[in-house]
């Protein structure tokens, strides 16, 4: 038996550079991201978040301007096509690394991302009734005091049609969420999901970016790149170019107001959530909302006239109008008089 004397390098760890280059690097982040990437395109802002989303495009800018190479590998992947290892329910997932290399071919970082097909955005879909006749899903339950029974209400693109209660063409139809049909569809786009989430994640570790950037909020059901008109407090689709002169936030000193802060970002989602729940209820446009608000909410036609608790409200009462499309025919019976 042997005895080895370990000697350790007790050398301390030294900066790669100095202060004033570190200084010089972050701006030249900043400047980049204000003069050069776009919001909407290179990263958008969510509502509920207090950081901008990076984007593929972004990130793919980001390594260009930092002369950084990303290397992708699959280094894990599960194709089970028929389900046989997992309960009958084909299952699939990815998981890819991307290691950013500097132009010496250096390794500067590398990060993991992954994707799988039981992620809701791939694993349901929403079903609703279609009607028979002409295909469309505008099948809507009739009013007691029009007959009952279903109707493929016009209004919503339907042709017309009236089916008696009880219609098993009607009511055998599966409704709500159901599993994903078309699974086999989207492999490809899991696959490239998942080396998107890597490369992201690379970037954000590698040129130190994760003081401005967020990354995958856009990877959830229903994302869209959208801002929200502080005056009105309307939903805008996100148009392309610098905002406010850059998309960056900087760091305020000293602690944010949480309430006021924590209000306001409850605002932006329930405006978000009232906007999916109005669209899935069939009211949809400006004059509609603006009618459907007065109506709810008599006085108030906009949604910055509610208050944050009647937001709330007015989303629960969407939801169940688009949930008892009944309901929401009996507002629009009502309007037209």
């Amino acid at each position: 038996m042997t005895t080895e004397l370990a000697v350790q390098n007790t050398a301390p760890a030294l900066p790669a550079m100095t202060i004033q280059e570190a200084v010089e690097r972050r701006q030249l982040l900043v400047e980049f991201t204000r003069r050069i990437m776009q919001d909407g395109v290179d990263y958008g802002a969510v509502p509920g978040t207090d950081k901008p989303t990076l984007l593929k495009p972004g990130a793919e800018k980001l390594c260009t301007f930092f002369h950084l190479v990303p290397i992708l590998e699959c280094v894990e992947e599960v194709k089970d096509w028929t389900g046989a290892e997992h309960g009958g329910e084909p299952f699939f997932y990815f998981r890819y690394r991307c290691t950013l290399l500097s132009q010496s071919g250096a390794q500067v970082c590398s990060a993991d991302g992954s994707c799988n097909s039981w992620e809701s955005k791939y694993r349901w879909r929403k079903a609703e009734r279609v009607c028979p006749e002409c295909g469309a899903t505008a099948i809507i339950k009739g009013k007691q005091q029009y007959g009952g029974g279903w109707i493929c209400f016009a209004k919503r693109g339907g042709c017309g049609a009236r089916f008696k209660a009880g219609d098993a063409r009607i009511e055998q139809q599966m409704v709500g969420r159901v599993p994903n049909p078309d699974i086999f569809d989207q492999v490809n786009t899991m696959q490239k999901m998942a080396a998107k989430r890597a490369l992201v994640a690379a970037v954000l570790l590698g040129i130190n970016a994760s003081e401005f950037f967020t990354q995958d909020v856009e990877d959830t059901v229903g994302f869209e790149v959208r801002q929200v008109n502080e005056e009105t407090g309307e939903i805008q689709e996100s148009a392309p170019g610098p905002k406010n002169g850059s998309g960056l936030k900087e760091p305020q000193p000293g602690p944010a107001p949480v309430s006021s802060e924590a209000e306001k970002l409850a605002r932006k989602a329930l405006i978000a959530d009232l906007q999916a729940a109005l669209t899935d209820a069939g009211v949809v446009g400006s004059e509609a909302v603006s009618t459907w608000l007065n109506y709810h909410f008599p006085g108030k036609s906009r949604v910055a006239d509610l208050a944050t608790s009647e937001l709330a409200e007015a989303v629960k009462l969407a939801v169940d109008e688009a949930s008892a499309p009944g309901a929401s025919l009996e507002f629009e019976e009502e309007v037209a008089g």
